[in-house]
């Protein structure tokens, strides 16, 4: 019963492949997630860069420059709903960001339900199975046409009704991203790095804000 209380996060290596019609580039390092929350990235390559999630600010830190942007943005939600792979989080994530239950569909194993946005006259899609395990979500503006869509691949059991994927896939109309992750465990809070563990940045760290006073 301790090892159920103890606050344990989700750890690993992970590879991020990028590309548009005008760039495409490769990203590695470490992923820190919590049971519950938004992913947090540790990159090594091609340069040293820390990203963190809090609600809807995005924080960009580059420890060696000592440089930091802090984005506030809806936006950023979203990017954390292409990663929410546990369907309790991903509902939770669509509410904040506005989308209102529509339907449910069972086939067979799969189950589908849909959820629209009333400001920004959006459809979204999130297919899942009995287990919890997200396998799509795609969303359409009010014309039918897909603005993006990720999928999940591959679920690996780290535990007891507790799922991790190795890929993540996301389209959209102007660039794809693939997620693939390695090594992936069950990190103990305490095992964190501090950075992870408690995202306060340095007083030396030039910080840009941005997205802060627009309405």
């Amino acid at each position: 019963m301790l090892y159920i209380l103890i606050s344990f996060w989700i750890g690993g290596q992970f590879t991020r492949f990028y590309s548009s019609s005008i760039s495409s580039d490769t990203v590695a390092g470490r992923f820190y997630k919590p049971q519950y929350g938004a992913m947090s990235f540790v990159i090594d390559t091609p340069l040293k860069q820390v990203i963190t999630y809090s609600a809807d600010t995005m924080i960009v830190y580059y420890p060696d420059r000592k440089k930091a942007f802090k984005i506030k943005s809806l936006q950023n939600i979203i990017n954390q709903n292409r990663i929410a792979t546990d369907l309790k989080e991903a509902i939770g994530l669509l509410r904040k960001s506005g989308y209102i239950f529509l339907r449910k569909e069972k086939k067979g194993d799969t189950i589908v339900s849909y959820w629209t946005h009333e400001k920004r006259k959006t459809t979204l899609k999130i297919v899942y199975d009995k287990k919890g395990r997200v396998f799509e979500v795609t969303v359409e503006n009010a014309k039918g046409r897909t603005l993006y869509s990720t999928r999940v691949f591959e679920y690996i059991m780290l535990r007891d009704s507790l799922f991790f994927p190795k890929k993540i896939t996301s389209i959209t109309t102007q660039d794809t991203e693939l997620f693939v992750f390695d090594s992936v465990r069950i990190i103990l809070q305490d095992s964190l790095p501090e950075i992870i563990k408690n995202p306060v940045l340095p007083k030396s760290v030039s910080v840009t804000i941005k997205g802060f006073d627009e309405k």
